[in-house]
């Protein structure tokens, strides 16, 4: 666990991050920053991190891509849980979302990427379009993080 630390300087103050690595040696960063919220964004990334070493998440996730996601996803959820024309527009979103940022891993697709993929959509859909695209793929992804990676790899098992 990490804390922060607001430390005076001649122009102001900055926030200093202080956590401890999984060898137990103590670091102090500075952030280079005055904004509380960039500051705890950053502490609950550096947190997130430091818990996945500690506990050896990082080798035990599966990595699987955003294709094979959206087959899971469509196959083994949507056509069980949902109505036709809802299934029409997951696939929809997902394959606008895939056309853009290609054939990545779910892990890899940055909120910087959503951004762009958002601000490149609203020039050739409606706004309406577009937040139904979004509302989709909100879905997905909340699916994805609810989904431990065991279940997926199991599904990926049993597709191929």
């Amino acid at each position: 666990m990490s804390s922060l630390e607001k430390r005076k300087l001649k122009k102001g103050f900055t926030y200093i991050l202080r956590f401890r690595d999984q060898n137990g040696k103590q670091h102090s960063n500075s952030l280079k920053t005055i904004d509380l919220k960039v500051a705890r964004r950053i502490q609950v990334q550096v947190d997130s991190k430091l818990a996945k070493r500690r506990w050896n998440l990082e080798k035990s996730i599966k990595i699987i891509s955003l294709n094979e996601f959206t087959k899971i996803y469509i196959d083994q959820y949507s056509i069980v849980n949902k109505a036709p024309r809802t299934v029409a527009m997951d696939k929809l979103a997902l394959r606008r979302l895939r056309e853009y940022t290609g054939d990545k891993r779910l892990s890899d697709i940055s909120p910087e990427q959503m951004e762009s993929f958002k601000s490149e959509r609203i020039q050739t859909v409606s706004p309406v379009t577009l937040n139904i695209e979004l509302r989709c793929l909100k879905a997905a992804f909340n699916k994805a993080v609810e989904w431990d990676t065991s279940k997926l790899t199991h599904c990926i098992k049993l597709n191929n």
